[in-house]
């Protein structure tokens, strides 16, 4: 005879098969944004880089509209002028909106964010798959340059990159024509020419005085 005991566990695993098949089944997208939805940090944080992004994005109109400044404008009058209402916070050396340079300045760092990502998500991407197409000594290779790389400090890594960007700078300077004052003579010859006629468009009074001083 079977007790109630036994028969409570012969019906566990047919009620916790109904209650699995009674579950809808979830895709990795819909289980990753339910997540995602229960992390209220993340979910802030990511409202918070989408907002950064609109404003660089709509910095052309927030800075015809908002602000009425332009980035690159330049006036003196303003130096260092204290955050107001017309400068909500305040100007820099060369009387320039301090609030509009923020906003436009979000449009390089938005590019630059992007194209590292882009950069890493390319190279990563085609690394890998190399590595498990091939597999064996192509593998091997692969991965001990990745971790090489990796095992280089980031400082490094940037000041490598900046003192080659340097060098070909300098080389790309000095295959150019020189610029500071040795210029060529065709280029003196048409400035003089802009220059004489400038002048003798000039009243006589005037282009006397010139050539005087």
């Amino acid at each position: 005879m079977i007790g109630q005991s036994r028969v409570a566990e012969l019906d566990m695993p047919g009620s916790a098969i109904e209650t699995a098949a009674g579950r809808p089944a979830q895709s990795y997208w819909n289980e990753s944004w339910e997540r995602l939805r229960a992390n209220r940090i993340g979910i802030t944080a990511g409202l918070l880089i989408l907002l950064f992004a609109l404003i660089a994005i709509m910095a052309p109109l927030l800075s015809h509209f908002v602000t009425h400044f332009q980035p690159q404008t330049i006036n003196l009058d303003t130096t260092f002028v204290a955050p107001g209402a017309s400068h909500p916070l305040g100007t820099d050396e060369l009387g320039r909106d301090t609030l509009t340079r923020l906003i436009w300045g979000g449009q390089v760092t938005l590019g630059v964010a992007f194209l590292t990502v882009a950069i890493s998500l390319t190279l990563g991407t085609a690394v890998g798959m190399l590595a498990g197409y091939y597999g064996g000594w192509a593998d091997d290779i692969l991965m001990r340059l990745v971790d090489t790389v990796l095992a280089i400090p980031a400082i490094f890594l940037f000041i490598s990159c900046r003192f080659c960007s340097g060098l070909t700078r300098s080389r790309l300077r000095r295959s150019s024509p020189r610029s500071d004052g040795a210029a060529s003579p065709g280029l003196c010859g048409a400035r003089s020419c802009r220059s004489s006629s400038a002048i003798s468009s000039w009243p006589r009074g005037q282009s006397g005085h010139v050539t005087g001083a």
